[in-house]
């Protein structure tokens, strides 16, 4: 399964560093990465953890990955699922 993510043309990665960590996920999501980057895949990420503690969650190795492929933005304002808003 995990070499059919490393391909897929375009990947999402919602809420990363929302899972318990564990060196099992750590191995897997570094391979994720690793292997899109070398093959300079698209690869959206998202968080709600700051970058420090993303790196904490995710692993030094994920977090070099990462910011040597990805352009960080930084959304503001309030979280609208606690507002009440409808979906």
């Amino acid at each position: 399964m995990l070499r059919r993510i490393i391909r897929i043309p375009v990947l999402l990665l919602d809420d990363l560093g929302a899972a318990k960590s564990s060196e099992w996920t750590e191995e897997l999501t570094y391979r994720l990465i690793n292997q899109r980057s070398i093959h300079q895949l698209p690869t959206l990420v998202t968080s709600n953890l700051p970058i420090g503690d993303l790196r904490a969650q995710i692993g030094d190795r994920v977090a070099s990955r990462l910011t040597g492929m990805c352009e960080q933005v930084v959304v503001a304002g309030p979280d609208r699922r606690r507002q009440g808003h409808p979906h």
